[in-house]
């Protein structure tokens, strides 16, 4: 059987680290 899950997950854009800007000094 198919999950349908499974390509729920691949059709959305692949979710990034959420990382804060580079603060340059």
């Amino acid at each position: 059987e198919r999950r349908p899950l499974a390509r729920g997950r691949a059709r959305q854009p692949r979710a990034r680290p959420r990382r804060p800007p580079a603060q340059r000094r």
